[in-house]
């Protein structure tokens, strides 16, 4: 802007923000286990302050309508505690607390959460319960396991975190456990981890895509579950 446009003749109040340095594309990818039932998993993608980028995944247990209703509950509490400016360990522990309390109406769900720093690159990877996440960074990738409990089943929740440094054109694949649970194969993280490895696309929808029609067409394939497929591209800004 011209000098004069910020510097004026009257007095007035400017604020400046630095600008991030990257910025996030998503794609989304759900199948239910049944035509037309409702799925039992629930995501998010949102905004936390001006610097973090959040991409949340919950699946209720077992599939339809009594799932989705728990799994929708941890996602929009989720949103509210991280909106209010709680960290994301302190709104963990909370939703914990809360699931403990409605423990006879709620069953245990599995929390799958990735916090990108749009300045740094920094990703933080919070996992309670939650299957596999996979880092594709050209045609190699990187896989986040865990072996943490779900939500609501402990009263001290012990999630675990492992923090990674992403680069322009990574891609973040998050995955709802029926994405594993459906592949006919004996080696099922390897077979996903092959497929993501080798594709092309760079549209984090069309990879969501991809990788859904990868599942459904995989040998041995079974309608066992949900499956719900989470995909952010990190592009430089």
């Amino acid at each position: 802007l011209p000098f004069g446009c910020v510097i004026g003749k009257e007095y007035a109040e400017n604020v400046f923000y630095e600008a991030p340095r990257y910025h996030v594309l998503t794609g989304i990818a759900r199948c239910a286990r049944e035509d037309g039932a409702c799925p039992g998993d629930n995501y998010s993608f949102l905004r936390s302050g001006r610097k973090d980028a959040v991409m949340v995944l919950a699946d209720g247990m077992g599939s339809g309508m009594e799932a989705g209703r728990d799994s929708t509950m941890v996602v929009e509490l989720l949103e509210q505690l991280l909106s209010a400016g709680f960290e994301e360990a302190a709104a963990v522990r909370l939703l914990n607390a809360a699931l403990m309390l409605r423990s006879k109406q709620v069953k245990f769900t599995t929390l799958d959460m990735g916090v990108i720093n749009l300045y740094t690159g920094n990703c933080e990877f919070v996992k309670a319960g939650a299957a596999t996440t996979f880092i594709k960074r050209k045609n190699w990738v990187e896989t986040i396991a865990s072996t943490s409990v779900p939500l609501g089943f402990l009263e001290r929740v012990e999630c675990e975190t492992k923090h990674k440094k992403l680069y322009h054109d990574d891609y973040i694949v998050m995955l709802s456990d029926g994405a594993l649970d459906c592949i006919g194969v004996p080696e099922k993280e390897e077979y996903l981890e092959q497929m993501i490895a080798d594709m092309t696309e760079r549209s984090p929808q069309e990879m969501a895509n991809r990788i859904m029609e990868g599942i459904v067409e995989s040998p041995g394939y079974t309608a066992k579950d949900d499956i719900t497929i989470l995909v952010a591209g990190v592009f430089a800004a």
